[in-house]
């Protein structure tokens, strides 16, 4: 079993792994829920910095045996580390937009890798596809909400959508308080927060 010292020198060594992970999932569409996928991910992007920083400038990690307080781990610290951790948050990111990229997923799909979109839902795939598209909500009760999407989250425990230039349409009108059976939204638009009602939505 590792002892402390080895075990805080390892954490060091993988911070800027975890910078380039916490970047690459504000970037990326999907949520990785498997702990041993992000763990993974941490010491893949360390790795890879780390053979860039070597082949670029022939800069090298500390030995392990030369311990947590030796001379080349505080050079490390001082020197290396800060431009490791920038160079991990951008290769996060390139990786968060490359996955994210129809490019990528298309790529993909014709060499028979994955059937699956880049994205967390099929309601987003289709968004970016028609970024200038309006969106129509059809309730199975009746009615209608549309809009322009621009905030969506769909993956995860949050499902919700907000969409501008928004509309409303009633069944029927209420004439109890003269509203009319269509409404446009006097505001920056609606949020619609369940989906459970919805039968189908399409893209106008």
């Amino acid at each position: 079993m590792p002892d402390t010292v080895t075990s805080l020198y390892v954490l060091i060594l993988l911070l800027p792994g975890f910078v380039g992970y916490l970047t690459f999932s504000a970037v990326h569409d999907r949520k990785v829920e498997d702990s041993f996928d992000k763990v993974a991910f941490v010491v893949l992007i360390t790795a890879l910095s780390t053979a860039i920083l070597g082949w670029a400038a022939g800069l090298a990690l500390p030995e392990a045996g030369e311990g947590i307080s030796g001379k080349a781990t505080q050079d490390f610290l001082l020197g290396l580390f800060p431009i490791q951790t920038l160079l991990c948050a951008v290769i996060g990111f390139l990786f968060g937009a490359v996955a994210n990229s129809k490019w990528f997923s298309d790529l993909a799909n014709k060499a028979g890798v994955s059937s699956k979109s880049g994205h967390a839902a099929v309601l987003v795939a289709t968004i970016r596809a028609h970024p200038d598209c309006f969106l129509r909500f059809r309730f199975k009760g009746g009615g209608y909400v549309q809009g322009h999407p621009i905030l969506y989250s769909l993956d995860g425990e949050e499902c919700c959508i907000f969409v501008e230039k928004a509309s409303y349409r009633r069944k029927r009108p209420d004439r109890r308080f003269k509203i009319p059976s269509q409404v446009d939204v006097d505001g920056p638009g609606i949020l619609l927060l369940n989906f459970d009602d919805v039968q189908f939505v399409e893209v106008i």
